[in-house]
């Protein structure tokens, strides 16, 4: 009798044993499989945020160049330049604000900040063309804001070709950056000496 009953009890411990070890190495299987499933879910949400991220910034640069085409069609049209010969006000000053305020929406939706930051450059000089101008007559006016049109088309086509790194700033670009840099610094030194006359 005591030898059937350990025999009983050793087939129930090692029955316990099995059992425990089917639990644990299932348990083990479980985590593992839902580690994974996890990591494929992580993966794929990545893959899904960057082809929307690819898909906006494609969306987004293809506006802005569309923009600047036209901005730039307008501008070299023959109802621009010739008027803008005789320094006459003229309504393309709307006109090209209207396109540099729908490409600065479009390029603020692209996720790369230096392409950005980059086009902004020729952007801003566009809106300050008086200033960045070498000559105060509005036949360089149209002729500057068409440069920097032509500068944000190169830096935007150059990212939707993929190219990790913008062109450089141009010569012409720096120097109207120059410009507008000394024409800002003068009228804040006019100001200030107003201000002390006005003291």
């Amino acid at each position: 009798m005591q030898a059937e009953t350990l025999a009983g009890l050793f087939g129930l411990g090692g029955a316990l044993v099995g059992a425990s070890v089917t639990i644990w190495a299932t348990k083990v299987g479980q985590r593992e499989q839902a580690k994974q499933n996890r990591e494929t879910l992580e993966f794929q949400a990545e893959q899904t945020r960057k082809a929307q991220l690819s898909e906006l910034d494609a969306a987004a640069t293809d506006a802005a160049l569309q923009e600047l085409i036209e901005l730039d069609e307008y501008l070299r049209s023959s109802d621009v330049e010739p008027t803008a010969r005789r320094d006459e006000t003229l309504d393309w000053e709307e006109v090209a604000s209207s396109h540099l305020r729908k490409v600065q929406l479009a390029i603020s939706r692209i996720p790369n900040r230096s392409v950005y930051n980059r086009v902004m450059i020729s952007l801003e000089l566009s809106r300050s063309y008086r200033s960045a101008s070498p000559a105060p007559r509005h036949f360089h006016y149209v002729r500057l804001v068409r440069s920097m049109v032509a500068d944000m088309t190169e830096v935007l086509l150059s990212h939707r070709r993929g190219e990790e790194e913008s062109p450089p700033v141009p010569d012409h670009v720096a120097d109207a950056q120059r410009r507008a840099e000394e024409a800002a610094e003068q009228w804040r030194r006019q100001v200030a000496h107003l201000l002390r006359e006005e003291s």
